[in-house]
């Protein structure tokens, strides 16, 4: 295997990452051309011990940017041709890069995600997954197929609509042509923004169902009620500017509230230290 660099940026954004994040940096030293590490004010220590590399760029935010706004700031650095957005809570092994850019170069692709595993290996929820309209979330509800997450058992190679946001390369031209990330959106619900928005271009969104990563989820230290909170945000967003038209006229004020009840009710259960919160 070719062991140089790749012609790759890596975009990691960090918030209280903890000791996870010098591990990633130490797996990615010297297999792409450039690590762009965004930290949004952490206060838990995790950038104190990072290795000294060469293709490693600190950007310090002095306050919580949010995600989308630090990958966009991110992007501004990137002078490689593709970029990877990761997750600082993956485990990720330099094979699986190689393979990747290898195979997005032959087959011409410009967006790809990979097999999101969880820490017992079993494939995550979000690994693979079809935009959310009105019928496929019924669906979703009922557990029924052609709902919103993809349940058929795969491992080779598929186009999807929408891959797990914690492992997503794409081409750095397309992502400037669509202005990276929508800042409107603090945290989750923007890598859904934008798979909405390649498939408006037709940009088909590929998934490499035998190259893994494990991705560990919660590692991070921040309040989980003011993760609920903007990711109810997030999606009340996500549903005026790509789901809307999809919903009967007269169900669409009644999501709307639904999505805020539902974030204030699961908030209230967190800080009451209720059991059987879904995260």
């Amino acid at each position: 295997m070719n062991t140089s660099p790749l012609p790759l940026a890596v975009i990691v954004v960090s918030f209280n990452a903890g000791d996870g994040l010098r591990r990633l940096v130490e797996s990615l030293e010297g297999h792409c051309a450039q690590l762009l590490l965004v930290d949004n004010a952490s206060t838990d220590g995790s950038l104190e011990n990072l290795p000294s590399t060469p293709n490693l760029t600190l950007l310090k935010n002095q306050k919580n940017l949010g995600y989308a706004r630090a990958v966009n700031q991110a992007l501004d650095c990137v002078n490689q041709p593709w970029t990877l957005l990761l997750n600082p809570d993956c485990r990720v092994e330099a094979g699986v890069l190689h393979t990747l850019i290898e195979r997005m170069e032959q087959h011409d692709a410009v967006v790809a995600g990979v097999c999101v595993l969880n820490p017992d290996g079993s494939e995550q929820r979000a690994s693979r997954r079809n935009l959310p309209t009105f019928t496929r979330l019924w669906r979703e509800v009922l557990g029924l197929p052609g709902g919103v997450n993809v349940r058929e058992q795969a491992t080779g190679i598929q186009p999807v609509e929408a891959v797990s946001g914690a492992f997503v390369c794409l081409r750095t031209e397309v992502f400037r042509e669509l202005d990276g990330l929508d800042n409107g959106y603090f945290l989750h619900c923007e890598d859904l923004d934008l798979f909405a928005r390649l498939k408006q271009r037709g940009i088909p969104v590929w998934w490499y169902g035998d190259l893994q990563v494990v991705h560990e989820k919660g590692t991070a230290d921040c309040a989980k009620a003011v993760v609920e909170q903007h990711k109810h945000a997030g999606m009340l967003r996500y549903f005026n500017r790509h789901m809307v038209k999809d919903w009967p006229w007269g169900l669409r004020t009644a999501a709307r509230q639904f999505i805020r009840l539902h974030g204030g009710w699961v908030r209230l259960k967190l800080a009451l230290g209720w059991q059987g919160v879904r995260r």
